[in-house]
């Protein structure tokens, strides 16, 4: 990880008798069609600390994607025109 990121989780449960749980809350842009289209793929098969049909359901009604600004450029990792958008496009298709 570059020095200027840096990554944080917003807190760790910790209760006796249970494995630590790491909490991150998302931020509202990822509430969209597209986390619940994913939820829906593993909701069944993993054990979740939440309500995933509750988090589908909020993710399928909202209407807008908010503006990220994850499509202007932003160098030095994004220099180019789609920003990070245009990095992730490539890298689904060399998958």
């Amino acid at each position: 990880m570059r020095k200027v990121e840096r990554r944080a989780v917003d807190a760790v449960l910790v209760v006796p008798g249970s494995p630590p749980r790491i909490l991150k809350v998302g931020e509202k842009q990822h509430v969209n069609a597209y986390r619940a289209a994913t939820l829906r793929r593993y909701k069944d098969e993993l054990p979740l600390a939440f309500d995933a049909d509750l988090r589908i359901a909020r993710s399928d009604a909202k209407a807008k994607l908010e503006g990220g600004g994850f499509g202007r450029p932003m160098p030095p990792l994004f220099p180019g025109e789609g920003g990070r958008h245009r990095q992730r496009r490539r890298s689904r298709t060399l998958r």
